[in-house]
């Protein structure tokens, strides 16, 4: 029994240290990657086009060197690429042969590579997936992504977690909504240059709103009075409340997330996408290296 515990705490103390490391991680990745953007900001101490230019078409061309490599393998597609890597389907049999590809081009190249192998990927675009991993993890990019800290300011997450929800186990899209009482899922956080304002009085230049059912105003640029994107039906919200108001839209936030559905052209509980997105209907099932 003591050797029982002392494993489990263990395994416990690992875990934290691991989840210690991957906060650290993202927050160099941040750091790393703000340090690129500004190489082609003329404002910045780190102003280099030239560098810029070197580095993303050192990057570009890698990976391209990378996707003739493996999609020249019989039996193997690449799915989809971006600045990060590429998605591969192939079969079984081929597995082995697009590993030694890849370590070939890591060789030639001196880049390491991570794998992430899926038992499912729904995406709308290379920039906005769900992906489902073979050990029951799942990763989200782009609007199915959820706000997280240094990421992105939240954006109406409970859509993207019903969203996600359906597409894993068919759980009810109105249930996960209507069922989570965290009101920070349903807010939506955005900068407005030169301040907003809200039937005539300003609310400053970061405005967090929610989508309420009595509203019938939106929120505009206090420069030249335009719509704010997305703001009919929002109101702001000032200070975050303890429970949800009772105004609160839960049918917006239930369309919103079908129509994240349906941009994947999929049906929700036989609710087909408008016409406009039954053109590009598809679903996507690879393994990714």
């Amino acid at each position: 029994m003591r050797d029982v515990n002392l494993l489990k705490r263990t395994l416990q103390r690992l875990e934290e240290e691991l989840q210690r490391e991957m906060v650290a991680m993202d927050g160099k990745k941040t750091a790393v990657n703000g340090s690129y953007g500004k190489l082609g900001s003329r404002y910045s101490v780190l102003y280099s086009p030239n560098l810029l230019i070197q580095v993303t078409l050192t990057g570009q061309l890698a990976l391209l060197m990378l996707i003739e490599s493996v999609g020249s393998i019989e039996g193997a597609d690449v799915v989809s690429a971006n600045t990060d890597g590429i998605m591969v389907s192939c079969v079984r049999s081929k597995e082995q042969v697009v590993l030694d590809a890849v370590k070939r081009w890591e060789q030639i190249t001196g880049y390491t590579t991570e794998r992430a192998d899926f038992s499912a990927i729904f995406a709308r675009d290379v920039n906005n997936y769900v992906a489902f991993k073979l050990d029951g993890g799942v990763k989200s990019k782009g609007i199915y992504g959820k706000g997280l800290p240094l990421h992105k300011n939240p954006s109406v997450d409970i859509c993207a977690e019903a969203a996600i929800a359906y597409l894993k186990d068919g759980s009810s899209i109105e249930e996960t909504i209507r069922g989570c009482h965290d009101m920070r899922k349903f807010v939506k956080v955005q900068r407005v240059t030169g301040g907003a304002v809200y039937q005539g009085q300003p609310i400053g230049k970061v405005v967090r709103w929610y989508y309420s059912s009595t509203s019938v105003d939106a929120i505009y640029y206090a420069l030249n009075k335009r719509l704010v994107a997305q703001t009919e039906g929002a109101k702001p919200l000032i200070e975050l409340p303890f429970e949800l108001p009772d105004d609160l839209n839960f049918d917006w936030y239930i369309r919103e997330a079908k129509s994240m559905i349906w941009d994947l052209g999929l049906d929700v509980n036989g609710e087909w996408a408008p016409v406009k997105a039954k053109k590009t209907r598809k679903k996507q099932e690879v393994a990714c290296v």
